[in-house]
Parts: structure tokens; C-alpha cells; sequence
């Protein structure tokens, strides 16, 4: 049974309690080998006594007599002791992207240069990742899963190692609060230099726009992989950025630059659409190649619809 939150962390805007109790009924499994000694709901390379059969090897002296497999013994006239696979609990690290580009919400309306922008009107792509985050974080420290948050550009920006210490979850959304976005991206370094810091192999979970260089960026998730962590990409996207459904002329501005561009958004749509699809189909077809899961989300999803259909997709038997 997982066990429960810390009833002394604080509420977080970013754990919206419609969600939370969306996810109440739901475990987040690995659905590769994990790291780990405790006893938890993930399979472990370290064996043990448990319900999925591994291998035999040969009867010691001290070993329970109950696990001697006794028709094996008739065939040989050998001892022989049942080996399982033992349960553990996983070490997972969030990884959020914190770039500039991340500032993005379509539902803001353009303005005039030099005009003040008005009040944002709906949820950046980095506030959408803070909530996926927080909401992943609550559910991994719930079932005892030590969990970490690393917040990233062009580098690793901020990192808290994985826990599953009493009131850790305070941690991880001080920092989701404090997170602001800026500066240019460069996923690929950031998660090479990530990959340095972890020692033990275990869940990692990007959360991020993926503006940069997609084969650089697959380049660094294989590096991950080789180095036997299950990974998890949540591809965010804002509907606007995506339709590009703007009318009229429109001066466009980096987010993690000083450039701008004057265009026509009905004129440039169908060969950015075009793009930008094959651009999404390089991430997928690149994560399907090396068992990098992989989740393209528009940031009008609601969560609790988002979390408890990914989470049911990596139930046992399932694709």
C-alpha cells in the first residue's frame, strides 16, 4: 500500500485537488528495471523472494526450504532454490525546462510595440509543466518513491536530488514555485550534464517545449538510455503555436532572444504546420527506436484527463 503525503506540506497552487484526486487510485509503475533496496512496487535487478519467478540457483545452507523447487529435485535428485525478481522502490528525477520559450501562452493577446501587454490570460507552457510536475512528484512520493526535480536551460540550472524523506514534497514545490523562465535553450548539454550527476540508474521525466535541435536532443535521451534510466518526454505545445491561428500581420518575437519577424500568419501556416509535424514525428519516431516514452501534449489537456490515461498505458499488459 503506498504510503501517505506528508500531511504537514503545504497546498501548492500547482496540485490542483481536482487532479489529485483523479490520481488517488493510481500508481505510477516503472516499466523498466529500477535501482533500488526497499521494498516498493518497481522490479529490481537485486533478487529476492517475491511472485515473479527469475531463476534457479543451487540450494545453500540457511535457505528456506519452502522455495527448494521439489520437482526439479525429482529430476535431478539436486536442491535447487527459486530465485524472484524482488520489488523496489524507484528513484525518479523530474526535469523541467525552464527556457524562455517556455513563457508562451497562445490565449494572451498580441499587442501593439511599446503597448503594455495586458494581464495573461490563460496557463504558460511553463506553468503547464509545473503542474505535470508537481502532480507526477505527489504521486511518486505518495507510493514512497524517492523523487528529485531538476530545473533547466542551457545547463542544469537548479537540481534537489531524489528523496522519499517526510515532508520532501515541501522541497520540490518551493523550487516549482520559484522557477522563472529565461534565457536561450539547450536541452541537449543540459541533460548530458544531468547525466553526470546520476549514479544510480532510475525514472527520469522531461517535461519541455523541445525547441532545439531535435536529433541533438535524441542524441542526449539515447545517452540517458545507454546509461540504463527508463525515460519519460512530455512535449509540450500551446494550440496557438501549434494552428497558428492568428489573423492579420503579426511582428513574432524570440522568447530567448532579441529577434523579431513580421509575417503573415495565413500565408506561413500550411508550411509551418508542415514543419512542425515532421518535427513532432522525428521526437516520436526517435523515442519509439529507443524505448523513450514519449507523450505530445497540447497545454488546453486537462491533467486529469492527461495523468490517469498515461499512467493506465503503463499498466501491466498494457502498450
Amino acid at each position: 500500500m503506498a504510503a501517505p503525503v506528508d500531511n504537514r506540506q503545504p497546498a501548492s497552487r500547482w496540485l490542483d485537488p481536482q487532479v489529485v484526486s483523479a490520481l488517488e487510485s493510481l500508481e505510477f509503475l516503472a516499466t523498466q528495471v529500477v535501482e533500488g533496496f526497499i521494498t516498493g512496487l518497481h522490479t529490481s535487478p537485486y533478487h529476492g523472494y517475491n511472485q515473479e519467478f527469475a531463476e534457479h540457483r543451487a540450494y545453500q545452507s540457511g535457505d528456506e526450504l519452502r522455495y527448494v523447487d521439489w520437482k526439479l529435485y525429482g529430476r535431478t535428485d539436486r536442491f535447487f532454490v527459486k530465485q524472484f525478481e524482488a520489488d523496489t522502490n524507484l528513484r525518479a528525477t523530474l526535469v523541467l525546462d525552464a527556457s524562455g520559450s517556455m513563457d508562451f501562452c497562445g490565449e494572451d493577446t498580441p499587442h501593439s510595440e511599446g503597448a503594455r501587454p495586458k494581464a495573461r490570460a490563460g496557463l504558460t507552457k511553463l506553468d503547464y509543466g509545473r503542474r505535470v510536475a508537481a502532480c507526477l512528484a505527489y504521486l511518486l512520493i505518495r507510493q514512497r518513491d524517492a523523487t528529485g526535480l531538476a530545473v533547466i536551460d542551457r545547463g542544469v540550472r537548479e537540481y534537489i536530488p531524489a528523496r522519499a524523506a517526510p515532508g520532501h514534497m515541501r522541497n520540490l514545490m518551493e523550487l516549482l514555485d520559484g522557477v522563472e523562465p529565461r534565457g536561450d535553450t539547450s536541452l541537449a548539454d543540459a541533460l548530458s550534464a544531468l547525466a553526470a550527476q546520476l549514479s544510480r540508474r532510475g525514472l527520469i521525466v522531461v517535461i519541455s517545449d523541445l525547441i532545439d535541435d531535435p536529433e541533438r536532443v535524441l542524441d542526449s535521451l539515447k545517452l540517458l538510455r545507454h546509461r540504463k534510466h527508463e525515460v519519460i518526454v512530455f512535449h509540450l505545445m500551446d494550440r496557438q503555436e501549434w494552428e497558428l491561428g492568428y489573423e492579420g500581420g503579426i511582428r513574432f518575437r524570440d522568447l530567448e532572444g532579441d529577434e523579431t519577424i513580421d509575417s503573415d500568419p495565413v500565408r506561413l501556416r500550411q508550411p509551418y504546420r508542415e514543419a512542425l509535424e515532421k518535427t513532432v514525428e522525428t521526437y516520436r519516431e526517435g523515442c519509439l527506436e529507443h524505448r523513450i516514452g514519449y507523450e505530445w501534449v497540447l497545454t488546453d489537456t486537462p491533467l486529469e484527463r492527461l495523468l490517469p490515461a498515461f499512467l493506465a498505458r503503463r499498466r501491466p499488459g498494457r502498450g
